[in-house]
């Protein structure tokens, strides 16, 4: 009998249940690591075209605040991947600007709702200008 026990003591390895263990605690840690991986490289596409577009809006705006007060009108003009356009509304005091770029954005799947990158989104912004 004590021979049995010695011989139990001395084997060394792993048994096939810490095996199976090992491995399925592998796999769900690697199947995660590949989730996050698609989720860090969808937001950071969708991070690169806010920047995009936040540029096109930036640069589309200079260009408005520049121009002469009595001299703004509504117009368009296309900035790297997005179009933009713009429409003026005036009232006694001020103008309202309205800004609306298109292009590549976060918007909605049909039927499902989920957010998916969509090529046509539209993003407005609205600013006031004082008359001088």
């Amino acid at each position: 009998m004590e021979a049995k026990q010695s011989l139990l003591k001395d084997t060394r390895g792993f048994s096939l249940v810490e095996l199976v263990v090992a491995v399925v605690v592998f796999a769900v840690g690697a199947l995660a690591f590949a989730g996050s991986t698609a989720f860090l490289n969808r937001q950071t596409t969708v991070a690169d075209l806010d920047s995009e577009r936040t540029a096109a809006l930036i640069s589309t705006m200079e260009l408005i605040r520049a121009t002469d007060y009595d001299s703004l009108v509504a117009g368009s003009d296309s900035v790297g991947r997005f179009g933009v356009a713009w429409s003026v509304i005036r009232s006694a005091e001020s103008s309202v600007v309205r800004v609306i770029t298109t292009g590549p954005g976060l918007g909605t799947s049909p039927g499902m709702g989920m957010p998916v990158i969509r090529p046509n989104v539209q993003d407005t912004f609205t600013y006031r200008v004082l008359e001088p």
